[in-house]
C-alpha cells in the first residue's frame, strides 16, 4: 500500500472560516489544491500512487468507494499560486474520452454507459459520466462514476463506485463532494481556513 507523504491532523483555532453541511467532514489537499465534503463516518486511507480513498465502511466490507487522485502545474511557485494558466486551448472532452474509453475493469462486465455530461462553473470546469457494470466479485451491479475536473492549476480525478442496488442512498453523497469540490483555492493557515 502506498504511503502519505505527509498526513497531519490540526486543531481549528476557536475562531476559523471552516464550516460543513451537518454529518460531513472537509477534506484539504495540499493547502487547498483540492477541497470538498463528505459524510464524517467515512473512513479515508491512501491509495495507490498517491490517491486518496473515502470508504462507507471499513474495508473489506465497504458499499462505496470514492477515489481522488490530483496533479498541480507550477507547484515550486510560492503560495497561493496565482490563477495564470488559460486552459481554453486544451479542452476536456477529447482528455476524457481517452482516458475513460478501452480500458478494461478487471473483474467488471459493462452493461451500459450513461451520456458524458458537463459542469462548467466559476472556478471549475468538469466533466463525467456513469458506467452500469457487473461484479462478478461480489455478483451485483455496480454504478461506476469517472469524473475529469480542472480549476486554476489543478486537475482532479474523481472515481465513484457504488453498489446499484444503494443508489439512493449513495447519490447524495457525490452531490455533496460535487457540489462542494473546490480546486485551486490555497490556504495560507489551515487551522483558520485563511
Amino acid at each position: 500500500m502506498a504511503q502519505w507523504k505527509e498526513h497531519k491532523r490540526l486543531k481549528l483555532k476557536e475562531h476559523n472560516r471552516w464550516y460543513s453541511k451537518p454529518g460531513n467532514r472537509i477534506f484539504v489537499s495540499n493547502m487547498g489544491a483540492v477541497r470538498f465534503e463528505y459524510p464524517a463516518e467515512w473512513v479515508v486511507l491512501p491509495g495507490e500512487n498517491g490517491s486518496i480513498l473515502f470508504h462507507d465502511r471499513e474495508p473489506p466490507d465497504h458499499h462505496a468507494i470514492l477515489q481522488v487522485s490530483h496533479w498541480e502545474l507550477l507547484t515550486d511557485a510560492p503560495r497561493p499560486v496565482p490563477m495564470t494558466v488559460d486552459w481554453t486551448g486544451l479542452p476536456l472532452l477529447p482528455l476524457f474520452v481517452h482516458s475513460t474509453s478501452g480500458v478494461p475493469d478487471e473483474g467488471r462486465d459493462l452493461k451500459s454507459e450513461g451520456p458524458i455530461r458537463e459542469l462548467i462553473r466559476p472556478g471549475l470546469e468538469a466533466i463525467w459520466n456513469d458506467r452500469l457494470m457487473f461484479d462478478r466479485e461480489d455478483q451485483k451491479d455496480v454504478v461506476s462514476r469517472t469524473c475529469l475536473a480542472r480549476g486554476a492549476n489543478v486537475t482532479t480525478l474523481l472515481s465513484y463506485d457504488f453498489f446499484a442496488d444503494e443508489q439512493v442512498r449513495f447519490q447524495p453523497v457525490w452531490e455533496d463532494v460535487f457540489g462542494t469540490l473546490v480546486l485551486g483555492q490555497y490556504i495560507k493557515d489551515p487551522t483558520t481556513g485563511f
